[in-house]
């Protein structure tokens, strides 16, 4: 990680003694990779009789919202701004690290906040400089919105109030001391920029740093966690293949309430649930079952795999007890906890560091996320051809909707397109999401030969419509949307009625989406590909002629030569 620091690994070593369970013989040190990584001495097994356990700390020793004395605070506290709810998600934990470095060695967690680097880490990109912002123009990071600071700056005017509104309890800390009768978006941005900036690069240190809990923690920071450094997927043969070496697991199936797997809430709920079912019986169906089911099948994402379970547990305590090792009652404590893994936070290992990479072992800081969402949320880029990587042509898109209705002239005809558009937006695109998700899970994409199905990607389905026009690295093709778009704006207004519009059976509709607007013929196909050549060309000339020199002027240029890498595959796959 990068802006772990050299110099406090010795107390951060020492935080984990007292509070966690940790390989003492993996080696902390710096990596080519960036800052400081974690390496084993040689090869590590993987097989059933090793134990995977890399690294395990108790849910109570986590710096998280409700480990810290603001807490109560937090939840007390009435946002100004209803976006912005302080007790709650990145927005709690941000300000609990705020807090936590404020009490120093008073706090739980000063040993492990002292290994971060806060002073030099990486700002958000929102706040990065205008030559930075300018050779940033057109890329997915513009396209997407992520260099607008006006989010940034609401949390922090939040965080200000917060502040002075509980100077009676808690000092306020040293960011967030402004007078709040500055607090504005211009004002801030002028007068207190020093301040705002330090407040960014505290959030890209613990967002950069956080990991999701369960449903009640939500979100926290895990010491030595948070050590391991990012390996990308790699596109093999076509197909992604993950390379990290360990897994952060722990059981997500807890009361949100009190964190417990049992609880007099859940039993409260319960019963509340029962009462409810007698008083609505559901019509059972196939429907109705079928749901069941898949309820039943599905998991929290940070729910312990059987499989990665520790032979960690109090025998190994009570031997250790026997061979002379005396034991505080501290000790004695945390080892009890560590005992119960459904009560703690484990990082296993998956796979062996490789000798190439000098044993170092590796995480995965999303096997999903694209260039794009790696430097909003880490401040670095794949360099090597991110699988995950798309390339948006929705500005595009606009662009050829707005010539089409100025050439159609009469209001009828552009009233109709707009109707299509709506419905698209309102109806058409979450059943297509569910379509795809549904040809996924029916295929599983080995060798799949099915022409309507997307090839196997981490990247998640998009949020909005226009998101979902774009074209995919991972095959130099473009999304189903795109196509299901050109071929809905093709349709006869009265042919669009009758198939989709005044369809309310959705089993029916399901269907006529599928023939319709996802079965397109080869002649279709070859006219819409013709249109979105030019769309990628279009894009490719939006990019800044030349780069201007800047604080991060290399990774720019890295970053468009990979978006233009992708434009440049569909237009080779698809020239004459």
């Amino acid at each position: 990680m990068s802006s772990t620091k050299p110099q406090s690994i010795e107390s951060l070593e020492r935080w984990l003694e007292n509070n966690s369970f940790w390989i003492n013989d993996l080696i902390i040190k710096e990596s080519k990779f960036g800052g400081i990584g974690v390496f084993s001495k040689g090869p590590m097994g993987t097989d059933e009789e090793d134990d995977p356990l890399v690294l395990r700390i108790p849910k109570s020793n986590l710096l998280a919202p409700k480990n810290s004395s603001i807490y109560s605070l937090l939840v007390d506290y009435e946002s100004q701004n209803e976006d912005i709810i302080l007790s709650e998600g990145m927005f709690a934990l941000v300000i609990t690290v705020i807090y936590e470095l404020t009490y120093g060695s008073s706090s739980p967690w000063f040993d492990y906040l002292e290994s971060i680097d806060f002073i030099n880490s990486e700002i958000p990109i929102c706040l990065w400089d205008n030559e930075d912002k300018n050779n940033l123009k057109n890329t997915e990071v513009d396209l997407l919105g992520l260099l607008d600071p006006q989010q940034l700056i609401d949390f922090y005017t939040e965080a200000v109030r917060f502040a002075h509104e509980n100077n009676d309890t808690v000092d306020i800390p040293d960011v967030l001391n402004i007078p709040t009768t500055d607090i504005s978006s211009d004002i801030i941005t002028s007068k207190y920029h020093a301040q705002l900036v330090q407040f960014g690069k505290i959030i890209q240190s613990v967002s950069s740093r956080a990991f999701s809990v369960d449903n009640y923690y939500q979100l926290a920071m895990v010491p030595a966690a948070d050590l391991f450094n990012h390996l990308s997927p790699k596109l093999v043969d076509g197909e992604v293949v993950n390379r990290e070496n360990i897994h952060f697991v722990c059981d997500g199936t807890v009361c949100d309430e009190c964190g417990e797997q049992e609880c007099d809430h859940q039993d409260s709920d319960e019963e509340d649930d029962e009462e409810q079912e007698e008083e609505l019986l559901p019509e059972i169906d196939m429907d109705y079952i079928k749901e069941l089911e898949e309820e039943e099948l599905s998991d929290a994402d940070t729910e312990v795999d059987p499989e990665e379970v520790s032979t960690l547990s109090m025998d190994d305590d009570h031997e250790e007890e026997e061979e002379g090792a005396s034991s505080s009652g501290a000790e004695h404590d945390l080892a009890k906890e560590l005992s119960d893994s459904s009560k703690c936070c484990d990082v296993v290992l998956v796979s062996g560091p490789q000798e190439e990479f000098d044993y170092e072992i590796f995480n995965s800081y999303g096997n999903e996320l694209s260039n794009a969402q790696l430097l909003e949320k880490y401040g670095f880029i794949d360099t090597d051809g991110n699988p995950n990587d798309t390339c948006l042509l929705s500005v595009q898109f606009f662009k050829q909707l707005k010539i089409l209705k100025s050439r159609l002239g009469n209001p009828k005809k552009i009233k109709e397109l707009d109707e299509k558009l709506n419905w698209f937006e309102e109806t058409g695109f979450d059943l297509i999401n569910e379509i795809i998700q549904s040809r996924e899970e029916d295929c599983g994409h080995d060798h799949c030969e099915d022409e309507g199905c997307e090839p196997e990607s981490h990247s998640e389905l998009p949020e909005s419509w226009p998101l979902s026009i774009k074209i995919r690295n991972i095959d130099g093709e473009c999304t189903l949307h795109t196509y299901a778009i050109l071929k809905l704006i093709e349709l006869k207004h009265s042919y669009f009625e009758q198939i989709l519009l005044k369809v309310t059976n959705e089993k029916r509709l399901i269907t006529n989406i599928q023939k319709y607007l996802l079965n397109n013929k080869p002649e279709d196909i070859e006219s819409f590909n013709k249109t979105i050549t030019n769309w990628c060309r279009n894009r490719l000339n939006a990019y800044p002629s030349s780069i201007t020199p800047s604080k991060h002027s290399l990774l720019i240029e890295k970053l468009i030569e990979q978006e233009q890498k992708i434009l440049k595959k569909f237009i080779e796959l698809h020239s004459e």
